[in-house]
Order: C-alpha cells, then sequence, then structure tokens
C-alpha cells in the first residue's frame, strides 16, 4: 500500500487510537461488470465448465425445491447446536424444520457432517461493479449495504428483489451527504436547512433506503438532514460528524456508527468543551493558498480535527463510556466497527506514522467491542472493502476473524453478519436467521464456525433467496468482480494505493 508522500490525506483517513476518525471511502471508476452465467443453479458435485462467465444474462434460473437432509442448524440467536435435521426449500423460502413428507420432485442435498447457517450480510461496502454481486455471493455474502449508493446499485437492488437478477439483497445509501466543502468529489454538500431539504429530496427520488451522513456536516445541518429524515421516513447512518456530540446524534435518530466516529469523544469528560473549541477552529479555518496539492478538497479540515483525538483519549472517563454504551444499546442504535479494514491499516510497513496509529486504533478497538458487548450494543459486521486493499465478499470473511480476534466469540460474529444486521437493514422478519417462512438465504459449510470462525470460508454451498450455487461454481463467483473498471479499480487514486 503506497502512503508515503501523502501525509496529508492520511490524516483525513487515518482511524487514530483514540477512535475518532476512520477510514473514509474512495469512489472508484465505474466499470462495464462482469458478464452473468445462463444457467447457474448448478449441483455440488458436478464437473464445472470452464472458469469464464459467458455473456451478461441478467435473468437467474427458475428457483426449484431442495432438501438438505441431516444438516446440523446453527442458530445465531441461541445458544448450542441441535441435533441434525432436514430443511426443506420451497419457492425460495425456508418451508420446513425438521421430518415430513418429502415433496415429489425435489432436489435431495446430503447435509450429513454439514453445517448450515443464515447468509452473510456486509453491512459496510463500497461494491461498485455489477461483477461484485456474484463475487460476494461466491464468499456466502448474501446481503450487502452500500454505504454510497448512486443509482446503478438502485436498478441492481430493484433487479434483485423482482428476481430479473441474481445478487445479494441490497440496501442501497443516498449519495455521502457532507458538509462544505465536501470531502470526496461526487459527494453532495449540505450547508443549511434548504440544501438539507434539497440532498433529502434528490435521495428520495433516487430511490435510496437510507441517508448516509458524513463527517464535517456542520450542526445545523446536520439537525436539518435529520429533520428532513424523519419526515420523510427514511432511516440514517454513517459518520457523526465531528461538531456533533454522539449522544446528540443517537437522540436525533441515527440508525449506525460507522468506523468509531463520536466514540472517543463520546467518552471524554471534557467532551462539550473540546468540541466546542474544535467547532470553533474548523468554522473559522481558511484553506491554504493554492488548495491543497493531495487528497481532498477539505483535507486542512480533517487535519484540525484529527489534532482533537489524543486530547479525548487523554480526559477518557470510564463512567462516561459506560454511560454512552448504556445509551447506544437503550436507543437500539448499532456500530460497525470495520475491524479488518483497520487491522490492515495497522500492519502496513510502508505506512510511517499512520501505521503506527492505525495499530494503536486497532488496540484501542478491541478494548471498546468487548466493552459495547458487554454493555448491550448491537454491532454488525462491515468491511468498508475496497479500502486496504480488501476484496468484496472475501472482505467479510476477514472481517468475522477479526471481530472474534477482537474478544467476540464465534457465535457472537455469526450475529454481527447475520441477524443484528438484518435487523439494522430492516428485513429480519424475511431473513437473517433460519426459521420457517424466511427467505432461503442460506450457506452450507464443511465444518462447524462456532468451533473456530474461519470455517465460514469451508462453503459447500450458497443459496440467494433458494437459487442453489454449488461448489462448482463458487470460485467463477469470486474471480467475477476482478478486473472492472479502471484495473481492478481498487484502492488507487493517481497512482497510489490506500
Amino acid at each position: 500500500m503506497a502512503v508515503r508522500g501523502i501525509i496529508g490525506f492520511l490524516l483525513m483517513c487515518t482511524v487514530l487510537v483514540s477512535g475518532a476518525s476512520a477510514c473514509t471511502p474512495h469512489r472508484r471508476p465505474r466499470g462495464a461488470g462482469a458478464g452473468w452465467p445462463q444457467d447457474i443453479r448448478w449441483s455440488m458435485d458436478a464437473e464445472a465448465p470452464a472458469g469464464t462467465l459467458p455473456d451478461d444474462q441478467s435473468i437467474p434460473p427458475a428457483m426449484q425445491d431442495t432438501l438438505i437432509k441431516n444438516v446440523t442448524v446453527i442458530a445465531v440467536d441461541g445458544a448450542g447446536t441441535g441435533s441434525p435435521a432436514d430443511v426443506l426449500i420451497s419457492g425460495g423460502k425456508i418451508a420446513r424444520i425438521g421430518a415430513g413428507k418429502d415433496p415429489a420432485g425435489v432436489t435431495v442435498v446430503d447435509g450429513t457432517g454439514k453445517f448450515l447457517i443464515p447468509g452473510l450480510w456486509d453491512m459496510h461496502s463500497h461494491m461498485e461493479s455489477a461483477g461484485e454481486l456474484l463475487q460476494n455471493l461466491g464468499w456466502g455474502v448474501t446481503g450487502v449495504r452500500v454505504m454510497w449508493g448512486d443509482a446503478s446499485h438502485v436498478e441492481w437492488r430493484d433487479a434483485i428483489r423482482s428476481g430479473a437478477r441474481l445478487g445479494p439483497r441490497l440496501v442501497v445509501a443516498s449519495s455521502i451527504l457532507d458538509g462544505v466543502p465536501v470531502s470526496w468529489e461526487g459527494s453532495e454538500g449540505v450547508a443549511d436547512a434548504a440544501g438539507a431539504a434539497a440532498a433529502v429530496g434528490r435521495a428520495r427520488e433516487m430511490k435510496a433506503d437510507f441517508l448516509k451522513v458524513y463527517s464535517m456536516l456542520g450542526r445545523p445541518a446536520f439537525d436539518a438532514i435529520a429533520a428532513q429524515a424523519k419526515g420523510a421516513g427514511m432511516p440514517f447512518a454513517g459518520h457523526v460528524p465531528y461538531r456533533v456530540p454522539v449522544r446528540d446524534a443517537l437522540a436525533a435518530g441515527m440508525r449506525s456508527v460507522e468506523h468509531w466516529y463520536g466514540i472517543a469523544a463520546g467518552c471524554s469528560r471534557d467532551e462539550q468543551a473540546l468540541i466546542a473549541r474544535m467547532t470553533a477552529e474548523l468554522d473559522a479555518a481558511q484553506p491554504p493558498a493554492g488548495g491543497d496539492a493531495q487528497g481532498a478538497p477539505n483535507q486542512y479540515l480533517w487535519e484540525i480535527a484529527g489534532s482533537y483525538d489524543a486530547k479525548f483519549d487523554d480526559s477518557f472517563d470510564p463512567a462516561r463510556a459506560a454511560d454512552l454504551y448504556a445509551e447506544m444499546a437503550r436507543r437500539a442504535v448499532w456500530i460497525c466497527p470495520t475491524t479488518a479494514m483497520l487491522k490492515r491499516s495497522g500492519a502496513d510497513a510502508s505506512g510511517g506514522s499512520f501505521t503506527e496509529s492505525s495499530q494503536r486504533a486497532f488496540d484501542g478497538e478491541k478494548k471498546h467491542l468487548a466493552e459495547m458487548l458487554r454493555s448491550g450494543v448491537r454491532i454488525i459486521a462491515g468491511s468498508d472493502e475496497p479500502n486496504a486493499g480488501l476484496t468484496s465478499g472475501d472482505a467479510l470473511q476477514e472481517e468475522l476473524e477479526t471481530l472474534v480476534e477482537c474478544g467476540l466469540s464465534p457465535r457472537d460474529a455469526l450475529r454481527a453478519a447475520t441477524l443484528e444486521a438484518a435487523r439494522c437493514a430492516g428485513v429480519d422478519d424475511v431473513t437473517g436467521s433460519i426459521a420457517v417462512g424466511k427467505d432461503a438465504d442460506l450457506v452450507l459449510l464443511d465444518a462447524s464456525p462456532l468451533d473456530d470462525i474461519r470455517n465460514t470460508r469451508q462453503i459447500r454451498a450458497v443459496f440467494a433467496r433458494g437459487t442453489f450455487i454449488g461448489a462448482d461454481r463458487l470460485d467463477v463467483f469470486r474471480e467475477a468482480g476482478r478486473g472492472t473498471g479502471s484495473g481492478d479499480g481498487r484502492g488507487q487514486q493517481d497512482g497510489q494505493e490506500w
């Protein structure tokens, strides 16, 4: 990861030890996407055709009734594992768990010695190529929350919902709603109530599922967006803006906190005074003469905000932290810590001070996650791909492993990527756990993830709303998102990787 020579930019995208900052996503060039297979209803054991995808065929095959015999079902919302049972999938739904009369003509899959989990979710993705839809499915990811949405994501979402295209269930954000100047070209700058009304109007016109708020929003603009969101019946989530105390963001209705924005400030005994001082500095700041040579249009503002991280750390108050975690639990606000991205950044030997601060941040994040979990805070799994070189689908697998490293049990990590993710996305009535009547979003594994979370990589088959994807096609799917856009499109800007 080539990060030398862009220190100012790294001040913007680094997650410092306090957790007050986190890597911000970059915009990838739109690629043509990968082709779609003409027939993806393959058996688990049939010999796979050539490992290339044919010309675009967006209409998936008809669903077939499938009976998984004698499989161990993993309950993400309970304890232990049940006895092996039969699971019948019919019409894209889980029709039966347990003994019963097998319908005529059903396809039978031997689940002996295998384990069934709900389909996984990546709750913080920046996917932008159509091939990544298949790439996610190849790694068992049957749901994705897109954190910087546009019309293409909405088109894919609607086609998948209607059954016209195969892919994970998508929940799509608006464009990023940031302050003025914006952090990223292509995002929307909101300065006041009128701007908030216009931005929310555009998000509704785009048919986004929720609003994405960002770090440099001013307090009046944030409050106006929250009011508009409430009036429109749209959830909002994202970065707690630097100028907004985290408890105020929670009270305004923020659905999830991404990375660790606002958490360190909210644990400080001097939170109000430090935020007031930082806000005054941000409001008075002027761009450097000649503008920023590299990085975001408002890089100079990120440098100011980043200078307060140590101040928040130095004034950490355990009682304030406990109060904040209790408040998050009481309001049922989720946190998406994106731990794998942070760990990777901290391990980058070429990153200089970026590496050091990221490693300290990852160490601090492990402490916070364990405390939050004990306090009842809801955790969801998200990767922040393609940052830090993460790739769709595999990134979520790595996030599960890193969540366990941070102190979650394998079942806790699975819950973060299944049931809690579905609850946060507002679709837990139809997916997120294995129950009769729910959509058949399922992953069949060769080994138990409760013994070792890495066993979620031992995938024998994936079901996406009942559509069966066998082992012979998983590797093909995993390559579907590669080579799209400009190069592979990941983590690059002006020849730099970050």
